[in-house]
């Protein structure tokens, strides 16, 4: 009874001395009217302002609700866009390269992933669908095959299986390649699992109450070095890496000039990707990356340069 009574008074002067430790962590709830039975939301900028927008799968009214952030937290009206039957899955990302955030919805009822590609401003082109399995419950979105653009992956909640969409390069998708998996998946996910270079699956399957793990064994062909392609007055690599030959650590420098999504991947002579330097958003100028290569062995690599529609290859020597 003695440390009940020690306890007490212990909490009652903490409530009385530290109110802080009682406040709520969040304000009153402010609710935004969207389609009928939301069933996925997704944040990501939408419209360029560099703040997080929202869409809304709605599953009942087979659209998406776009919600503009005003820079505060609050959201203009919703705009709404068709999709395909029974959405209940959205994943943003820049599908067809060109440095805004486009969406990719599961569709359940129509068994289809809508692609829709926005116009850099918040809106968008109408849906174009593309077929998968039996009832997709989930999307992801990422590089799959190696090839710098984003990938999607469905999980097929009916027919247990998931399926790829490989990307053209321009929001385009070649047809899907299914792969068995557990019962019935419910949720799908791409991370490199292995440590490899390349993004793994893992999936989430209710009825065999398991995780199954997709490795993926893409391997980059016909790497080599290439010229640039695409608005050569807008991006390039500034010049050679230096040090070239390198023993650990070389600079590599490019210039851009106009404000741009830029990503560098570093591959080996077998074509597999060993490093990727994501720099986002990038503003006009020369910038550098530098590569610390001290756990790769010695041999010729090539590092590629994507900013835009910008492609570039080149080639560099590992002496240890």
């Amino acid at each position: 009874m003695k440390w009940f009574g020690l306890c007490m008074f212990v909490i009652a002067f903490l409530a009385a001395t530290n109110t802080r430790a009682f406040d709520p962590l969040f304000d009153a709830r402010i609710d935004y009217a969207v389609g009928t039975w939301p069933a996925s939301v997704s944040a990501a900028d939408l419209d360029g302002d560099e703040d997080n927008d929202l869409a809304a799968a709605n599953s009942g009214s087979a659209d998406v609700s776009i919600l503009l952030n005003n820079g505060n937290g609050t959201f203009q009206a919703i705009v709404n866009y068709d999709v395909g039957g029974g959405p209940i899955s959205i994943f943003a990302s820049d599908i067809d390269g060109d440095g805004d955030n486009d969406l990719a919805v599961a569709n359940v009822g129509s068994r289809s992933i809508s692609i829709m590609l926005n116009g850099g401003d918040g809106t968008f082109q109408a849906a174009v669908d593309y077929g998968v399995g039996v009832s997709p419950h989930s999307v992801f979105g990422c590089d799959l095959d190696g090839d710098g653009d984003d990938d999607l992956a469905a999980a097929n909640w009916n027919s247990c299986n998931v399926s790829i969409l490989l990307n053209n390069g321009d929001g385009t998708f070649q047809t899907a390649v299914d792969y068995g998996v557990g019962s019935y998946p419910y949720s799908v996910f791409a991370s490199d699992i292995d440590g490899d270079g390349n993004n793994d699956l893992a999936v989430a399957n209710t009825y065999s109450n398991n995780i199954c793990i997709l490795l993926n064994r893409t391997i980059v062909s016909a790497i080599g070095e290439e010229p640039g392609t695409g608005p050569l007055t807008k991006f390039r690599f500034s010049s050679q890496n230096y040090p070239n030959p390198f023993n650990s650590q070389t600079t590599i420098a490019y210039s851009i000039s106009q404000r741009s999504e830029v990503k560098i991947d570093i591959f080996d002579v077998l074509g597999r990707r060993i490093a990727c330097f994501s720099e986002g958003k990038m503003e006009p100028g020369s910038h550098q990356i530098t590569w610390d290569a001290k756990g790769a062995p010695s041999g010729i690599y090539f590092y590629k340069l994507r900013a835009g529609d910008f492609r570039e290859t080149k080639r560099m020597l590992l002496l240890k």
